[in-house]
């Protein structure tokens, strides 16, 4: 494990592991249970982010918190598809080195960002959307391990130390990523 991944390791090795197919079979019921609107839509049609779900119920969350960071997630798609005009993107393509740049933007702008003041409206959002790529971008490695694709992990790898050097936050310290959630999900 690259040294700036470690102090992490526990906090999201998690995504590192097989989900169970049990809660491969609860996701529907789950997004069946949120609100009609297009981030539900996003959400169901969204591979990637169907995979977050079950490993956040294999986790034991709560539904009620499970399907706030869905949300969240498939609202940052829609940010990403906004500002790169590409209405079909999946999330899965938005987890690259090349595509960190614009991860960081939307994500910046979940959280109310005003680059005249330099301040956020909701700073919680943001942090926890970047949680959240950081756990999607472990859900992928994964995939890539079982797969033996080398490369893809060596892209994942890259895309993650960009998430711990550009982002050097509080969202990385569990006690505080408790707080975090509570913060965002209240958007």
């Amino acid at each position: 494990m690259p040294e700036w991944e470690q102090k992490s390791s526990v906090h999201y090795g998690t995504f590192l592991l097989p989900t169970s197919q049990i809660f491969h079979d609860q996701v529907s019921d789950v997004l069946d249970g949120m609100q009609d609107d297009n981030l539900k839509l996003v959400a169901e049609s969204d591979q990637l982010i169907r995979e977050y779900v079950a490993k956040l119920l294999s986790t034991g969350i709560a539904d009620y918190f499970v399907k706030r960071k869905t949300r969240l997630i498939a609202r940052f798609l829609m940010e990403i598809r906004k500002l790169t005009g590409l209405h079909d993107a999946t999330l899965t393509e938005c987890i690259t080195p090349e595509n960190f740049q614009r991860c960081s933007f939307a994500a910046e702008m979940l959280g109310g960002f005003d680059t005249e003041t330099l301040s956020y409206q909701n700073l919680a959002s943001t942090l926890m959307t970047r949680t959240i790529l950081r756990q999607v971008s472990k859900l992928l490695k994964r995939d890539a391990i079982d797969r033996r694709d080398e490369d893809a992990v060596k892209e994942l790898d890259r895309f993650n130390q960009l998430c711990v050097t550009e982002w050097k936050s509080p969202d990385t310290l569990p006690e505080q990523g408790m707080d975090l959630e509570v913060q965002a999900v209240s958007d």
